[in-house]
Order: C-alpha cells, then sequence, then structure tokens
C-alpha cells in the first residue's frame, strides 16, 4: 500500500472512530495537500494553505509570548470547530467537527492520529 493510500485509510479510521470529526486533511507545513477527507465543496489547495500558515502564526505567537512549544490551534465558530496539530517535523493534521463535539475525545484523538501519521511520513 502506498504512503497516500495508507493515509486515506487513517483519515478514513479516525472520522469512523469518532463521529464529531466530519473531514479531516493532511498537509506539509509548507501548506501542500497530502492526503484528505474533505467535503467535495472544498478546495484541498486552499485548506492546506490556510492550515500551514495558521499553524505557523501560532506557533510564532506562543514562540514570543513564552507559552512553549504549541500543541495545536483551535478555531472556534458558529457551525463547529477546525483543529490543526502538527504531525511530526512536517506535516500537519487538520479536522473539521461538530459543535456538539467533546474535546476531550478530539484531543486524544488527534495525539493518537498525529503519531501515526508521523511514523507513516518517517
Amino acid at each position: 500500500m502506498e504512503k497516500t493510500d495508507e493515509l486515506v485509510a487513517l483519515l478514513r479510521d479516525l472520522m469512523a472512530n469518532n463521529g464529531s470529526v466530519t473531514a479531516a486533511a493532511i498537509m506539509s507545513v509548507q501548506g501542500l495537500p497530502i492526503a484528505s477527507q474533505l467535503p467535495r465543496n472544498a478546495n484541498e489547495g486552499i485548506v492546506s494553505a490556510i492550515s500551514a500558515a495558521l499553524l505557523s502564526v501560532a506557533q510564532r505567537g506562543c514562540e514570543e509570548l513564552e507559552r512553549g512549544t504549541m500543541k495545536r490551534l483551535i478555531v472556534e465558530g458558529t457551525a463547529g470547530v477546525f483543529i490543526t496539530q502538527g504531525a511530526g517535523q512536517n506535516s500537519i493534521l487538520a479536522i473539521l467537527a461538530t459543535d456538539e463535539a467533546k474535546m476531550g475525545m478530539l484531543y486524544l484523538d488527534l495525539d493518537k492520529y498525529t503519531k501515526k501519521i508521523a511514523a507513516i511520513l518517517g
């Protein structure tokens, strides 16, 4: 199985195991798409670029404000949440979840799946 296929299967598994997760994508820290399970109307390239830019700004903010190493970025909207988290040195996992999502469970799943992604991508 190719790495891309393995990553897509991992995203599907994440969505199947946590019913609050409605979409997920993996991108490089430069903002290039690697694998995704996004809605049809979502532009994979734009989502990847935005995710990488937001995570980069958040990391810089943590450094400047002496908050340690940034773990994840959470954007709460009226229709749900958008969360990004580093997945190893060179990739990012981004998810969309419902507004009723249990955040603690999302955090546990993000930690678990980012480790798996990092292991696949080396």
